[in-house]
């Protein structure tokens, strides 16, 4: 339950800090933001991370305003995570087992979310995208 509560946190602190950085990663110049995007279901994934190039699967889903996400991979892991959409950006935080939690943030362009991601402790970011199914 304790780990939860971190990704919960990281995940809040990620969609405020993107929501004052301000520009068009959030919404273009002079429009209102809202969550007028629908980024729930099945998704293929890939990406490139700290071990090379990744793919799998990816299901979000959507109770009132939180998503929760999975992703399937497919060397057989699963990661969990827990989101919030603002305007055209969907912030998730994750944890994969005993790791670190993560953040992804994601650009919902039409049918695919561009993503760039990182770990807690670690200074590099990596890219992945999603494709609607």
């Amino acid at each position: 339950m304790r780990n939860w509560f971190r990704v919960v946190l990281l995940a809040l602190a990620v969609v405020m800090l993107v929501a004052c950085l301000g520009g068009s990663y959030i919404t273009p110049s002079g429009s209102t933001p809202g969550n007028s995007a629908d980024v729930t279901g099945f998704y293929r994934v890939r990406g490139k991370g700290v071990n090379g190039s990744y793919s799998g699967e990816v299901t979000i889903t959507r109770e009132k305003e939180v998503y929760s996400v999975v992703w399937s991979l497919d060397d057989g892991s699963q990661i969990v995570g827990v989101g919030l959409l603002e305007g055209n950006v969907f912030s998730v935080a994750w944890q994969a087992g005993d790791m670190l939690p993560g953040v992804v943030v994601y650009r919902v362009e039409g049918d695919k979310l561009v993503g760039r991601w990182t770990v807690a402790g670690e200074t590099s970011v990596w890219t992945e995208t999603l494709t609607r199914k």
